[in-house]
This record gives C-alpha cells, sequence and structure tokens, in this order.
C-alpha cells in the first residue's frame, strides 16, 4: 500500500517590511502568514527519533522554512536560503526584487517491505 502525500497551499502574501510575499506549504500544513509549512515525520515510516521532510520554504524578511527542513526566506536586501539536502523542503524567498530565491532540497526515496 502506498503512502501518497500531496503538499498543501502556500499562505497568502503579506506585507512584510514593505516587501509582500507569502510562504510555501508543507507537507503536512499549509503555510502560514511569513512560515512555511510543516512537513512530514518519517520516524512514523523508519523509526527512530522525529525526521521532518517536505517542508514548505519561508517567506521574505526572514520567514522560517516549516520543521526546520525549509529553506529560510531572506531578510530585506538578502537572497533566501537553500532547503537542506534530502528532505524534498521548499526553498525560502528573497527579500528584494532582483535576488533569487534559495533552492529547493533535493528530495529522498524510501522503500519499505517485509522480510
Amino acid at each position: 500500500m502506498a503512502n501518497t502525500i500531496s503538499g498543501y497551499a502556500g499562505s497568502n502574501a503579506v506585507s512584510n517590511g514593505g516587501t509582500t510575499s507569502g510562504a510555501g506549504g508543507g507537507a503536512t500544513a499549509a503555510g502560514s502568514g511569513n512560515s512555511g509549512g510543516a512537513g512530514y515525520d518519517v520516524s512514523a515510516f523508519i523509526g527512530g527519533s522525529a525526521l521532518f521532510k517536505a517542508g514548505g520554504g519561508g517567506g521574505a524578511n526572514s520567514g522560517t522554512g516549516g520543521s526546520s527542513v525549509g529553506g529560510a526566506g531572506g531578510a530585506a536586501s538578502t537572497a533566501g536560503t537553500a532547503a537542506a539536502a534530502n528532505t524534498g523542503g521548499g526553498g525560502g524567498a528573497a527579500g528584494n526584487n532582483g535576488l533569487q530565491g534559495g533552492s529547493g532540497g533535493s528530495g529522498i526515496v524510501y522503500v519499505r517491505f517485509k522480510v
């Protein structure tokens, strides 16, 4: 049985310090204000302590990435940061026009089988 997850929507654009931006949606929650949506806790699937994947990217002006795996939004006059590798997280938004948002994190695949 496949575990299918669809991402959630990003937040509506909000004005923050002169920059209008929203945050990206994550695997388990929508973006909220300037914060990216929460990712999926894969520890339920692989065991061990909490381990999040696929968090949304943060909005501009220092928005936080979802579940600490999405990239943070750039402060004023700063580019967004990239999401962590092997997380499937979204990159953070740039703080000003003309700057680039951060790159999304590379994905990862978990395969589970009965032994």
